[in-house]
């Protein structure tokens, strides 16, 4: 039997359009100032998350992070690179994506200042007016620079169930 498709759904939380985000609804999503959760494969194989502030590159679709020198899943990316990112809203209308890839160093603590600007950027973006002031006022703890590139990527927007989960197929 056929779902009249003008119709709520079963399990539906939003009338937002669902599926996945077309190119522009993903330039706009991932340019907000959202937390990415991280995760990483520790030494005895858990997985490890750890939520952060990233910026996102158009241009090549990569996600920038500016890391404490001592963050403990520092250690997990340089032994195992594969990462996997989830960025979600936090309300109505509902957006996310799963990013799954490879976390690439682009810049060591204490052998480059490339994740200054990235930082600067990120403060504004994260906390506004105050944001200048909070990385001037922490410059000197050394970062690290990472750069994590896609392999896969999928996004969704709207509530409620995917037609995958509900129509048996």
């Amino acid at each position: 039997m056929s779902q009249d498709r003008s119709q709520p759904r079963p399990g539906t939380t939003s009338d937002a359009p669902r599926g996945a985000l077309s190119p522009a609804e993903q330039r706009a999503f991932f340019r907000r100032p959202l937390l990415a959760r991280l995760a990483t494969v520790a030494p005895d194989g858990a997985p490890y998350v750890a939520p952060l502030w990233y910026e996102w590159n158009e241009d090549d679709a990569s996600f920038w992070f500016v890391i404490r020198e001592r963050a403990r899943f520092m250690s997990h990316i340089l032994r195992e690179p594969r990462v996997c990112l989830s960025i979600a809203s936090e309300t109505p209308p509902y957006a996310r994506g799963t990013i799954m890839g490879r976390a690439e160093i682009a810049g060591r603590p204490g052998q480059s200042d490339a994740w200054r600007p990235i930082a600067e950027r990120m403060a504004r973006a994260y906390i506004g007016k105050r944001g200048p002031g909070y990385i001037d006022g922490t410059a000197h703890f050394p970062r690290w620079l990472v750069r994590v590139v896609p392999e896969t990527m999928t996004t969704w927007r709207g509530g409620g169930w995917a037609r995958r989960y509900t129509d048996g197929g």
